[in-house]
């Protein structure tokens, strides 16, 4: 909007407005026009007065010539004060020129007369400042006019003066005065305008804040979206590395756990392989070396079906186990370490613990954790394992004399990667062990705590339930439901797992804890089971396909009077075979599987080539090929061209074969076998570390059939399970309770 400020370049500071006054500030815009305009008219007026007398009259004084020059002087310097924003001063500075101007010339021209020009400075000093500072200089005017004495100034000019000034100047405030009236009338409107216009813009702002609220909110939701699709990304992609890193992982394990395993076991169970007898002294080391080898394989196992399975939690095998065996089992992992670090080891359990229902692989590692953590921080002394029981739970305690936990630190034990300093930090671990026992318990439906004080030890506690925390579900009742669950002797409903690869059933039992799992090949074997004990349910792992539900079909005739839960899986030990394979065996491989492999492909096979490359695997092969029921031929081949080229001359009636080999691997030896009509009928045994796994086990279909139908409310009962799982678990927050949860101790 238009405003003088804006015309004229002045930017006062902003005072204070009052509704029926301009405000002090915009007149003075106003008084500053005014002085420009009079800067320039003096300026002129120097100019002319200065060519007047240089040109007409021919003055040659310089006395003379010191008015106008003074009076062009003083418009210059005001002007140049007034481009600095300083207006009093500028106006100070040409009231002062105006003065010394009118001086000057009367005095040079001996006109005493002149001095009545002192009304203009007088006047200007009205116009510019206000009626009191004009009427005030006038007056100063007027008395020092009328002090002035001597010959310079007569009677009749100190009489005419004075009179003259005072009329000039009251002349000059009345026709100021209804400009000023006119000037403030104008202005009260400016400024009602100018308050309506202020108005105007700040519903405007509103409107456009609005509106930027809007798009940001827009901007915010489509960055949203974008963030989102990026996580679902990320996660995919973390999803892919968690499975690569596992088949990799899985190769670089199992091969030398292959090799231990094997040779372990055939040092135990079949010491006539090698033609010596074993001695005694050797056989309780062998025996360690095979009990922590096959330890080690189940927890890589664990690691694979975790990378490979999206579940809600860990499974867990459960079944009865005394706490005593657990215990011991332990202590004869860490003996060794104990005894190199001259710590003592006791153990204070009573005769009378019950059995718990645990997963002894969990639980075992559970207390190899604590030993070793309490190893690491332990210099002198040694530790003390406890048990106790009571109605529902066994408690187990893992006493130490180390340097102790500070009270600041107790909280923060169970977190991941949660380390301590102390006299002993060199020997710190990952800082993940206690964080993983403690999940370890609580999936058992336990708790873990800790006490401790610096400087004395610490003590680690765990409590296991004795009967399996299986959780309350909703009950029915009995005219609705046309079978019941019955259970066996252990307390707990049994099923078969019907997988004909016998790959499926150790998944399952895995994850359905709170059931006695029993795998079987065929349905005789289930028929066989029923004779002996009822069976709650059948879950057949079918193939996926018109395959699958002929399966289905063919069960459900043959079972008639038992549910059958069917489900179809992709990826894990489902995932097809490659073509020619007869049985995929994946590292580390027992006697009982090598041998089952051999058995499947029938009695006519007499000689078996076994290919790979790492020679300590063929041999030890070799030793499970000699020690089978029935005698073989063993052919040797370490690469995967050296085995083709063998094929092609030698007759071959099955061959065990790597997949992961240097130049030709054992995909391109299947590939050449299947393209070759001499050679593509002979069966193909994989033994490899590279799982069937590597793709992430999905279920393609899930169902539940009975050949008899099932009653109404049954039916709801399992529609109404269906739809919960849909749903998933709830969200819970995994990080530190408030006000205190169970603390926890180092990390390993």
């Amino acid at each position: 909007m238009y405003s003088p400020a804006q015309e004229s370049g002045w930017r006062p500071v902003t005072g204070v407005n009052r509704p029926d006054v301009p405000d002090v500030e915009d007149m003075l815009v106003l008084r500053v026009d005014a002085l420009k305009r009079l800067v320039v008219t003096t300026i002129l007026l120097g100019v002319v007065w200065y060519g007047y007398l240089g040109i007409v009259v021919e003055v040659t004084d310089v006395g003379v010539w010191s008015s106008p020059v003074c009076l062009v002087v003083t418009g210059v310097l005001t002007a140049r004060t007034l481009q600095h924003r300083s207006f009093l001063t500028a106006v100070l500075l040409y009231i002062g020129g105006l003065i010394v101007a009118t001086l000057l010339a009367a005095w040079f021209l001996g006109l005493p007369q002149l001095l009545m020009l002192l009304a203009i400075p007088a006047g200007a000093m009205l116009l510019l400042v206000g009626p009191a500072a004009g009427f005030g200089l006038a007056a100063v005017f007027i008395l020092s006019v009328m002090a002035i004495g001597g010959r310079f100034i007569t009677p009749e000019v100190r009489q005419l003066t004075p009179i003259f000034i005072g009329v000039v100047t009251l002349l000059f405030w009345l026709a100021t005065d209804p400009l000023r009236v006119t000037i403030r009338w104008a202005w009260m409107g400016y400024e009602r305008a100018n308050a309506q216009m202020a108005q105007a813009r700040e519903q405007r702002a509103d409107l456009m804040h609005l509106t930027k609220e809007l798009e940001v909110a827009n901007r915010r939701l489509k960055s949203m979206a974008l963030e989102l699709e990026r996580a679902r990304q990320a996660a995919n992609a973390a999803r892919r590395l968690k499975a690569e890193f596992a088949a990799n992982i899985s190769h670089e394990l199992r091969t030398p756990l292959n090799l231990i395993i094997g040779f372990s076991e055939m040092m135990v169970m079949a010491p006539q392989t090698y033609g010596v007898p074993l001695p005694s002294p050797y056989r309780g080391d062998v025996q360690a070396i095979y009990r922590n080898a096959r330890h080690l394989s189940n927890l890589i196992d664990d690691v694979l079906d975790l990378s490979q399975i999206e579940a809600g939690r860990m499974g867990l095998i459960r079944e009865p186990v005394h706490v005593q065996q657990i215990i011991a089992e332990a202590v004869d992992t860490v003996a060794a370490l104990f005894h190199t670090k001259g710590l003592w080891l006791r153990l204070e359990l009573p005769d009378n613990l019950p059995m718990v229902e645990a997963d002894r692989t969990r639980i075992r590692q559970v207390l190899i954790n604590l030993l070793n953590n309490a190893a690491r921080y332990t210099a002198q002394g040694g530790v003390t394992i406890s048990a106790a029981a009571d109605n529902l739970d066994v408690t187990i305690h893992v006493a130490d004399t180390g340097i102790g936990i500070a009270p600041e630190d107790l909280p923060h034990v169970f977190e991941e990667f949660r380390q301590f300093d102390g006299a002993l930090h060199y020997h710190h671990g990952s800082g993940l062990g206690l964080a993983i026992s403690k999940r370890f318990v609580e999936l058992h439906g336990g708790h873990m705590w800790v006490t401790s004080q610096r400087g004395t030890g610490s003590t680690f506690s765990f409590s296991l339930p004795i009967q399996a925390d299986l959780g309350v579900g909703h009950t029915v009742p009995d005219w609705e439901t046309w079978v019941r669950l019955p259970v066996t002797n252990s307390g707990k409903p049994t099923i078969v797992i019907l997988d004909r690869q016998g790959a499926g059933g150790k998944l399952v039992e895995r994850y359905l804890d709170e059931y006695r799992v029993v795998t079987a090949l065929d349905e005789y074997e289930i028929r066989l089971l029923a004779e002996g004990e009822a069976i709650a349910a059948v879950i057949l792992i079918a193939p996926g396909g018109e395959d699958g539900w002929s399966e289905l079909r063919s069960v459900r005739e043959r079972l008639p009077n038992i549910p059958v839960l069917v489900c179809t899986l992709r990826g894990g030990p489902q995932v097809t075979a490659p073509p020619g394979v007869a049985a995929y065996l994946t590292k580390p491989v027992s006697q009982e599987q090598f041998q089952a492999a051999l058995d499947r492909v029938g009695e006519q096979a007499r000689r078996v080539l076994i290919v790979d490359d790492n020679r300590e695997v063929v041999r030890l092969l070799s030793r499970m090929v000699q020690r089978a029921s029935r005698p073989y031929e063993v052919v040797r081949a370490y690469s995967g061209a050296q085995a083709l080229q063998i094929l092609r001359r030698e007759a071959i009636d099955v061959v065990v074969l790597d997949l992961l080999m240097p130049e030709t691997d054992g995909y391109e030896v299947l590939a050449q076998l299947q393209a070759d009509p001499a050679l593509c009928h002979i069966p193909v045994i994989v033994v490899s570390a590279k799982g069937l796994e590597a793709e992430s086990i999905m279920a393609g279909l899930v169902g539940i059939t009975c050949k008899e139908g099932f009653p109404i409310g049954e039916m709801m009962r399992y529609l109404k399970a269906n739809l919960d799982a849909l749903r998933g678990p709830p969200l819970t927050h995994t990080g530190p309770q408030p006000g205190g949860a169970p603390v926890g101790s180092r990390a390993l």
